[in-house]
């Protein structure tokens, strides 16, 4: 898919990410040990995406607000 993508799609992909990223740290907050550590390895991805999040690469902005929020969700159940 090619084309312009709304320009509010990074800030809503940044704010997507630190959801994923918060649901995590209450989860990590719960945990016995060695789930935490799983849980902070699968967070440490969401951190690094948000750190290098840009508007430059719309694909990547579209694939994130097409994928994320089942992702989000899927963390929110504990899954």
């Amino acid at each position: 898919m090619s084309g312009a993508i709304d320009p509010d799609a990074a800030d809503i992909a940044y704010d997507l990410l630190s959801a994923i990223i918060a649901e995590y740290s209450s989860l990590i907050a719960l945990a016995e040990p060695a789930d935490a550590e799983r849980l902070r390895t699968e967070r440490a991805r969401y951190i690094q995406e948000r750190q290098t999040l840009g508007t430059a690469d719309p694909e990547r902005l579209r694939t994130i607000l097409a994928e994320y929020p089942a992702v989000l969700a899927s963390v929110r159940v504990g899954e």
